[in-house]
């Protein structure tokens, strides 16, 4: 069986929640207010559409094999996730301020 890897766009809104979704499988997405919630929901939501898949005839799901989810997370969101703040960040990495700012805000 192969090895089955699938895309997770990750994005943030303003009030910081997060939105996951697989792009090649519309339909298939989650939300939450963090990275566990939206890894968690978005498995369940394949699998949920696999099933449906299955049953519809279109998918024998025994022939998927190994599944590997990789997280695409915008800057802003990804500095959110590690809970990092602007001047300890600029510190460690030798990026200024101004520049970090920026990044978080998608500027």
């Amino acid at each position: 069986m192969k090895k089955l890897e699938l895309n997770v766009l990750v994005t943030q809104n303003k009030k910081g929640y997060y939105f996951a979704e697989i792009p090649e499988m519309p339909g298939v997405y989650t939300w939450g207010d963090s990275f566990d919630i939206i890894e968690s929901g978005i498995k369940e939501a394949f699998q949920l559409h696999i099933e449906g898949l299955a049953e519809d005839g279109g998918l024998k799901p025994e022939l998927i094999g190994e599944l590997s989810f990789n997280y695409k997370i915008p800057v802003n969101a990804m500095l959110e996730l590690l809970g990092l703040e602007n001047k300890s960040l600029a510190k460690s990495s030798g990026i200024n301020n101004t520049l970090l700012s920026q990044y978080r805000t998608g500027l």
